[in-house]
């Protein structure tokens, strides 16, 4: 299961070097599984959701990935509780977010002054959505610490949770397996 899919363009590559029984894509927005579809067709179920409160029985998905969409998650306990609900005892959770890097050095000089001023001016002078490009700035900004997602989902009863910052640490991937025992 995807969430955030969005357009799909995550799981449809990520699809391309990996076969499943059934793919699921979940999106809290309907005009974007409009356009997924398109992509998809009838080989990917579509289902518009809460993260919160995902429509899915216990244990199901041996993978639960999402892309850029965890500074969006308003609680993230109850998020990472849903998430290893529907995972299979040894199923794995997998995330890749925008982070801000750990070198005070690259972040003050570098990445912020990149997030403060680039990004918001690109956003007025080539989208019409600007507003859209301001928000990830500031979501980059106020987003936790990696460390800090690590121990999240450690609590929430993750286990074998790795962080891997990726690009001087302005991405990182973020995954844990659930407990092969039931809990």
């Amino acid at each position: 299961m995807d969430l955030g899919v969005g357009t799909g363009k995550s799981l449809s590559a990520f699809l391309r070097g990996h076969q499943f029984e059934r793919a699921v894509g979940c999106d809290f927005s309907e005009n974007m599984l409009q356009k997924a579809k398109t992509k998809f067709g009838q080989s990917v179920d579509l289902i518009v959701a809460d993260f919160h409160e995902l429509p899915f029985q216990n244990g199901i998905f041996d993978l639960v990935t999402g892309s850029f969409i965890l500074r969006s998650v308003q609680d993230m306990p109850r998020f990472i509780s849903e998430v290893k609900r529907v995972l299979t005892p040894g199923g794995r959770a997998v995330f890749l977010e925008l982070t801000r890097p750990e070198n005070r050095f690259v972040w003050q000089f570098f990445y912020q002054p990149y997030l403060k001023v680039c990004v918001p001016s690109i956003g007025q002078l080539f989208s019409k959505h600007d507003h859209a490009y301001q928000f990830l700035s500031q979501s980059i900004q106020a987003f936790i610490e990696p460390q800090e997602l690590k121990k999240e989902f450690e609590s929430t009863g993750f286990s074998e949770v790795s962080i891997r910052p990726l690009s001087f640490g302005t991405v990182t991937i973020i995954q844990g397996s659930r407990a092969t025992f039931c809990d």
